[in-house]
């Protein structure tokens, strides 16, 4: 906090850009732009433990892009979106898009930046944190429902756990909508209430540790599996990506 107090207004207002609009997308977590966190400072903090350290909820939803993909006129990836979206990577990333996804490929395209913009980023924060060994608990998920033409897109978690449709008009229509939202809303309730995610007919929710890396996937059914191992480009030096 301290920090954030003494940086410039214009530092601040960059950080701002992460939810200003659609078009300033970026990946979640703290930004390496150089100002507010150099390198892997942001990861090194919280292993080091001189973070704070909470019992902590939170995940990603496999098809976070597909939202910005069909929405913010991005299927074309070309020299300025990459920069939106990479900054100063840009041309890694481009190098990386080339390399992973075929020509056309749509649902390729959604799943490589889902995973490089949420899915990486999620996962090594919560190995930053189980890597301190300070104790606090951490709750790893992935949203994988795919009724929707968009699947798991981008904020459809928050309909699931609200338990109604004001944001995404339509979606408790979809079958299955009543009951997977049930079961998330009731876990997220007793993580607030008793620091642990339970929900009835719910497997038992591992904790995410150093020697145990597993995460609660919520789909049609609700499983434990083996958290997605991080994939990065080795030219690309960190997860989270600098404005």
């Amino acid at each position: 906090m301290n920090r954030l107090n003494a940086s410039p207004y214009s530092a601040v207002e960059k950080q701002g850009m992460i939810i200003a609009g659609l078009n300033n997308l970026h990946s979640c977590g703290p930004v390496f732009d150089g100002v507010n966190f150099d390198g892997d400072d942001a990861l090194a903090i919280i292993e080091s433990g001189k973070a704070n350290y909470v019992d902590i909820l939170g995940g990603f939803n496999r098809d976070e892009f597909h939202y910005y993909y069909d929405f913010c006129d991005m299927k074309k990836m070309d020299d300025t979106t990459l920069v939106n979206l990479f900054g100063k990577y840009a041309h890694y990333a481009k190098r990386t898009l080339e390399r992973q996804v075929p020509e056309g490929d749509d649902r390729k395209m959604i799943d490589v930046v889902s995973k490089y913009l949420y899915g990486n980023a999620t996962i090594q924060l919560f190995d930053a944190y189980a890597k301190a060994g300070r104790g606090n608990r951490l709750y790893l998920y992935r949203l994988d429902w795919d009724k929707m033409p968009m699947r798991a897109h981008h904020g459809i978690d928050s309909a699931f756990v609200m338990g109604d449709d004001k944001e995404w008009p339509g979606v408790e229509t979809y079958e299955g909508f009543e009951e997977l939202s049930a079961t998330i809303l009731g876990a997220w309730k007793t993580f607030i209430k008793d620091a642990y995610p339970q929900a009835p007919g719910m497997p038992e929710w591992p904790v995410y540790t150093a020697d145990d890396k597993r995460l609660m996937r919520f789909d049609t059914t609700v499983e434990v599996i083996d958290a997605p191992k991080v994939d990065l480009d080795p030219d690309i030096p960190h997860q989270i990506f600098a404005l």
